[in-house]
């Protein structure tokens, strides 16, 4: 069970048009539990980190997440995370780091996240 999501992510990643390359690691803790974790290369030069922890009951449930886009240089374009940090936010724990600010923002998976970067990055050179 949690081999066929870990396997849709990874197809994910293979059929996006803005992913050069990417590697992963993946554990298996339980039949229905485990997390993935890894980095792609965009089309621009850019980055993203990706770390998945996740539970499969009837659908897939990501217990926590972090998607960190970082430029050539390494310096931060966006990270969206659940990290229990930001109580202040209407949408907590999950938020969104835009540079050096916190914004609130909505629970992320990778297909969202791949969506905002295709369109971003098709728009932008950054």
């Amino acid at each position: 069970m949690i081999e066929d999501y870990f396997s849709e992510i990874e197809s994910m990643l293979i059929a996006s048009p803005i992913v050069l390359s990417f590697k992963s690691s993946k554990e298996e803790i339980s039949e229905d539990r485990g997390w993935i974790k890894g980095s792609a290369i965009f089309t621009n030069g850019t980055r993203m980190h990706l770390f998945e922890y996740v539970k499969i009951d009837d659908l897939p449930r990501i217990i926590k997440y972090e998607y960190h886009w970082q430029r050539k240089d390494g310096k931060l374009i966006k990270r969206w995370d659940n990290a229990p940090h930001h109580k202040e936010l209407e949408t907590y724990p999950d938020h969104v780091h835009v540079g050096e600010s916190v914004y609130p923002h909505k629970n992320m998976n990778l297909k969202r996240v791949l969506d905002i970067l295709e369109e971003e990055i098709r728009a932008y050179s950054l």
